[in-house]
């Protein structure tokens, strides 16, 4: 691109911050603190180089440079001193004290101001009682003068002979700068920060208030502080704003404003600004600044480039040169990642802005920062871009770079460990339906078992309960009939207590070896002592674990059947009962000293049949021993 801004600094021969400049042809004065520098054309490179030039009379008093004559000059308390050019030093033109060139906006005419009043070619026209020092700038316009210092604006005309001084809105503290725009006089002032700004004279109403011409254009410049401020012959306005320089300008049919591509001048610390031919001077802290062509074009293309992308900040998996071959695949431990990024804009690099989305996780652009780099953590598995966009000083935009890359996600989210999540919880679900299944049928079996166990228990009783009814009937003989009301009221007790113990076995809330024990414990009492049998009851009072139902009934009805035949065949002086746990087993001893039998004989009983059977069904161990006219043993082991 090609720049038409110049900067002139130290190397260039200016050694210090510029406070005015003037320009004609190719020759430039640019006035600092102390010194005076002359630029000239360099014939080579056709670029200004400049140098210190000597000044005449008492350079500590206020120097002020401009043009008049078509002449470079200076002037301050010792007179005019004008450049000249071949001899690349001033001579004393006058010896008037002016205190300013007038601009003269009516007919261009050479006017100063300076003691004594308003001059002509260096011959008074206008006498003035001045008694004004420390002016800064004046101005003509519709046959007015304007001049001002740093505090105050005063004015004359021509069929007056008094200076007056205009009144400000209260609260101003300093005119910056006062010139004309549009056919109308500005000053810059600084004040409360409702008084910051440009403010514009209404000679109707003969005062000073906020342009709202400038105010529609940008707000800014009746809002925020402004040095200076010029009206080039071309009509566009430059204006140092807000530490910006601006161009406000007209096309289109509309006033426009832009800043943008005039950020590069002097970082909006510019004190002075002066329009000369086509070209435009800025005078500030960095040196000179030469505007050759106020319309230049700043437009060019450049990129935006990923320069690197870092895995856990500090591994290296791509250093942006080239496009990578295929995309980029990470490991979801590698999910804390880095991107750096440039521009290829190097007119103030350090200026350019950078803003980044990340496709699949940022939501929506960033803002625009000076960062060069930006890092994301805890980002999930996907497919991801990364996008990022330039802008540089001018604020055009560069060409947007972006790079595609893939997090996997860890081993417990992969599609091999859902089919795994799939099948164990199918089977959790199949065993739940299996338990469930095996309860229903569990219930059943039970139910089935109470059946059988209500109709093998309660089935002779009751037919005996049946056919003593009918003897009843039948025999008249009133003793008989007694005897058959007390069988029945046996046998009636009888299915009663079948019926208690069936519905206590199957009770949910005997499932506990506490209750089981202490049921046996009073059926064994209330039935030895009515038989006035001594015994003793050994039971461990902590047996571990659940009594199912199936266990509880089965060692319920085999522990009552051996009671029951002790208290009816034994004859038993005396009966040990004994509970013990050992290896996770139940111990039931339970031996008599009675009379004993055959086992021969009465092996194969139905007594004892019936206990055999109950032990197997629950998986226990029976042991019987007798011995005539000493006693009978029983030794069950059941596992729990």
């Amino acid at each position: 691109m090609q720049n038409s801004l110049n900067n002139f600094m130290i190397g260039d021969g200016i050694g210090d911050e510029v406070l005015k400049v003037a320009s004609i042809n190719d020759k430039v004065l640019a006035q600092t603190t102390n010194e005076i520098y002359l630029g000239t054309i360099n014939d080579i490179n056709r670029t200004f180089q400049f140098s210190a030039i000597a000044t005449s009379g008492n350079t500590q008093n206020s120097i002020n440079i401009g043009v008049r004559d078509n002449k470079l000059v200076y002037f301050n308390s010792d007179g005019l001193f004008e450049l000249n050019e071949n001899e690349k030093k001033f001579s004393k033109k006058t010896e008037i004290n002016f205190f300013a060139g007038i601009s003269d906006y009516d007919n261009n005419e050479d006017l100063w101001i300076g003691e004594g009043g308003i001059y002509s070619d260096y011959r008074l026209v206008h006498p003035l009682n001045l008694k004004v020092s420390g002016i800064k700038k004046a101005i003509k316009i519709n046959n007015e003068f304007y001049f001002n210092d740093l505090q105050n604006i005063y004015t004359y005309k021509y069929n007056q002979q008094n200076v007056i001084e205009l009144e400000l809105p209260k609260g101003i503290n300093r005119i910056n700068k006062m010139d004309v725009i549009n056919g109308e006089v500005y000053i810059s002032v600084e004040g409360a920060d409702t008084l910051t700004g440009l403010y514009v004279y209404d000679k109707t109403q003969e005062e000073f208030s906020k342009s709202n011409f400038l105010r529609k254009i940008d707000p800014d410049l009746t809002q925020k502080q402004v040095h200076d401020f010029k009206q080039c012959p071309s009509g566009d306005i430059w204006i140092q704003n807000n530490f910006k320089i601006k161009k406000v300008f007209y096309e289109k049919g509309k006033w426009n404003v832009n800043s943008s591509k005039f950020e590069t001048i002097g970082g909006g610390n510019i004190y002075t600004i002066e329009c000369s031919n086509d070209e435009v001077w800025f005078g500030g802290v960095n040196g000179v600044y030469k505007l050759s062509d106020k319309d230049w074009s700043y437009d060019y293309d450049f990129k935006t480039n990923i320069t690197g992308f870092f895995v856990n900040r500090d591994s290296l998996i791509y250093g942006g040169f080239g496009e990578p071959e295929e995309t980029i695949t990470l490991t979801y431990s590698d999910n804390e990642i880095r991107f750096t990024y440039a521009a290829t804009s190097y007119i103030d690099p350090e200026r350019n802005t950078y803003q980044y989305k990340l496709d699949g996780f940022d939501d929506d652009w960033s803002e625009w920062s000076l960062e060069t780099q930006k890092d994301y953590t805890n980002i999930p598995e996907g497919d991801y871009t990364f996008k990022v966009k330039s802008r540089n000083v001018y604020e055009a935009d560069g060409e947007m770079d972006t790079i595609t890359f893939t997090i996997l996600p860890p081993w417990y989210r992969t599609w091999w460990a859902y089919m795994l999540y799939v099948v164990v919880i199918a089977g959790i679900l199949y065993g739940i339906y299996k338990i469930r299944i095996n309860q229903i049928l569990k219930i059943q079996g039970v139910r089935n078992r109470v059946a059988d166990d209500l109709h093998d228990d309660l089935s002779g009783t009751l037919i005996g309960i049946s056919n003593f009814a009918k003897a009843i009937t039948k025999n008249p003989n009133k003793e008989n009939q007694e005897r058959f009301i007390g069988l029945i009221e046996k046998s009636a007790d009888e299915a009663k207590e079948k019926i208690s113990d069936i519905v206590w076995t199957i009770n949910p809330t005997h499932d506990e070896w506490v209750n089981f024990l202490t049921k046996c414990r009073r059926h064994a009492s209330d039935i030895l002592e009515a038989q006035g049998i001594e015994y003793s009851l050994e039971m461990d009072e902590n047996i571990p674990g659940q009594l199912e139902m199936e266990l509880r009934k089965n060692l319920w009805l085999i522990f009552k059947e051996i009671i029951t035949n002790i208290t009816k065949h034994a004859e038993a002086e005396y009966v040990l009962i004994r509970f013990k746990t050992q290896s996770n087993k139940l111990n039931i001893t339970i031996r008599d000293k009675g009379k004993g039998f055959d086992m021969k004989a009465v092996e194969s009983g139905n007594g004892i049949q019936n206990i055999k059977k109950r032990v197997e069904a629950i998986d226990g161990e029976v042991s019987l021993e007798s011995i005539v006219a000493e006693g009978t043993s029983w030794i069950i082991e059941v596992p729990l």
